[in-house]
């Protein structure tokens, strides 16, 4: 926030990691993020923070929490013998609180269970 001058009594630290970490929970990176603004004041200067903030994880070779689960879909969607060998290491998914996970979490889920099409919800 300093770093782009951002005045901390307008927006909060908070309101930004969370904008941030929604969009990356339904897989939204910086550039679409940028395009789906609508011209809106707060959503720019979210815009902004968020590419800086992932500018940033990359010049110190760092992930956040919601950057590890979006890495790993997209190696395993781009790497065929990575995909291979966790579709078979892991034959069933387990998935506590089903109703609780995100685009993100779901997709991964999904990609990992395609092969064996056995994941389950302990929640049914």
């Amino acid at each position: 926030m300093k770093e782009l001058n951002i005045d901390d009594k307008m927006f909060t630290e908070r309101s930004f990691m969370s904008e941030i970490s929604k969009a990356k929970n339904d897989l939204v990176e910086p550039e679409e993020y940028a395009k789906r603004t609508n011209n809106e004041i707060r959503k720019e200067v979210i815009s902004n923070v968020y590419t800086l903030y992932q500018k940033k994880l990359m010049e110190n070779n760092a992930l956040d929490f919601d950057d590890i689960i979006n890495y790993t879909i997209k190696i395993l969607m781009s790497d065929v013998e990575a995909l291979e060998y966790y579709s078979e290491k892991f034959k069933y998914v387990l998935v506590d609180e089903y109703q609780d996970t995100n685009r993100a979490q779901f997709t991964l889920i999904t990609i990992l269970s395609a092969r064996n099409r056995k994941y389950y919800s302990s929640r049914r």
